[in-house]
């Protein structure tokens, strides 16, 4: 009898052992956070945006909830129910959930929190203390930024720093395409004001020829032999004075 009582007694210890061993599982683990294919997100106040979280369940559990929370945004965390009745099991899944952006300003931490029972019982929510909780932490992967600081950040996938120095760069190239087009095709100079007025010798006008090259700043020539007033008489000072006008009005 002492016997058969020993038996009972260690197979209750074994069974004992056997179920605490079934009900200790290890716990799902977070990779990574992506926010449109970008491992950070930049957005205005209150911007609603998705982030793709990657976990990896390991046997013997189910992740049927995923509760997300903004660190110190003032707002409350977010119950996700994901993966369908049974919830996410052993594999590696990407899950696809959508955040709001804290009110004001600054760098947040995103946290997460994978929440299940595997078998036949469900979780009852992200809540619930008998389930398995899987939690993690995604330092500074959030940046609110003013609505003044940048214009738009609203393309998912392409933050408002880089839509800004995309804009930059492409009125950098434009400017850099009017410049060639000045090399290539440039503008005709501008000729002298005195141009409009001139009076070319045509073999019968020498003393006007003379005096418009005397007024328009091509006395050098001729002041340089003691003339400063027309002669009339076209001879090699007034040709090297023509010739100097005709090149500044080319």
């Amino acid at each position: 009898m002492l016997t058969n009582t020993i038996k009972l007694s260690f197979g209750a210890v074994i069974l004992l052992g056997s179920l605490m061993f079934v009900g200790i599982a290890s716990a799902a683990t977070w990779t990574n956070a992506e926010f449109g294919g970008n491992t950070e997100v930049y957005g205005n106040p209150s911007a609603n945006k998705d982030v793709t979280l990657r976990i990896i369940v390991p046997a013997g559990e189910a992740v049927e909830y995923v509760e997300t929370d903004i660190v110190s945004d003032g707002l409350a965390p977010v119950c996700h129910k994901v993966g369908g009745n049974s919830g996410l099991e052993e594999g590696t899944h990407s899950v696809k959930l959508p955040i709001k952006l804290p009110p004001l300003p600054g760098f947040y931490d995103l946290e997460v929190d994978g929440v299940g029972i595997f078998g036949a019982i469900r979780a009852v929510d992200c809540e619930d203390t008998s389930a398995t909780h899987s939690t993690d932490s995604f330092s500074s992967v959030i940046r609110v930024i003013p609505t003044s600081a940048n214009a738009d950040l609203s393309g998912e996938g392409e933050t408002g720093i880089v839509a800004s120095l995309l804009a930059q760069i492409d009125a950098l190239l434009k400017k850099i395409a009017a410049l060639e087009e000045k090399l290539t095709n440039p503008p005709a100079p501008t000729k002298p004001a005195f141009c409009a007025t001139r009076v070319s010798y045509n073999g019968s006008n020498a003393w006007a020829a003379q005096a418009w090259l005397l007024a328009s700043g091509f006395h050098a020539p001729f002041n340089a032999i003691g003339v400063y007033a027309p002669t009339g008489n076209w001879l090699g000072k007034s040709i090297e004075a023509s010739a100097q006008a005709d090149l500044a009005c080319k």
